[in-house]
């Protein structure tokens, strides 16, 4: 569960929405070479306060890894997400190229990274991404529904440590970028707005 909050000058109100995702995942490595991994997550996207239909959605997405040589693989699929702020099908591929012990270049898009390892339980990591989204929510906390667009992107850095045997502790920060809010629905636009840039700091605990 994540929760997110937006402060405006020119609604009445800031707003705090919600994401409440059960992700299952799938991996199979039964084929020489080739490794297989499929997801899907359902959720619920709002800002409680009331529910419909346009309040749950499902992401899913599958990917195809093929080992053409000791330290690369290729990689191609394809998602059904909101990450660039509408609903849509969008292509996945790229390259993962290990040119040592220590590095591994993940050359994915939308979501290319670049990982460094110097240390078994030590990663340092550089990313960049789309982080749009997309939620429903009732600024008067009644009928009529919106839907919240966010569209933006993200890059940034950080570093893992393994505390404890699949326990990570997770620190990162970068900047924002190409920010857009949008609240609207069929018969109303209540906010389509170009947001600064912002920076960014995060920590949690990541379990694999």
């Amino acid at each position: 569960m994540s929760m997110t909050r937006f402060k405006f000058t020119d609604l009445h109100d800031d707003i705090n929405v919600y994401a409440v995702t059960m992700p299952i995942s799938l991996l199979y490595t039964g084929i020489d070479r080739w490794l297989l991994l499929g997801n899907i997550t359902p959720g619920l996207y709002t800002d409680f306060n009331g529910f419909d239909r346009n309040d749950y959605r499902g992401t899913v997405y599958g990917m195809a890894f093929y080992r053409c040589m000791p330290n690369v693989d290729l990689a191609l699929g394809v998602s059904y997400d909101c990450i660039f702020g509408d609903d849509a099908v969008y292509p996945l591929g790229g390259v993962i190229w290990c040119p040592g012990d220590k590095w591994q270049l993940r050359l994915l898009a939308p979501m290319p990274q670049i990982i460094y390892a110097p240390f078994e339980k030590l990663i340092f990591f550089v990313d960049a991404r789309p982080t749009g989204n997309k939620w429903n929510i009732r600024p008067d906390g009644e009928e009529p529904d919106y839907d919240f667009k966010l569209e933006s992107w993200r890059i940034g850095t950080g570093v893992e440590y393994e505390l404890f045997r699949h326990v990570w502790l997770h620190c990162g920060g970068g900047i924002q970028m190409d920010r857009n809010y949008n609240v609207y629905n069929d018969d109303n636009k209540l906010l389509d707005a170009d947001i600064d840039d912002t920076y960014f700091v995060r920590a949690g605990i990541v379990v694999r």
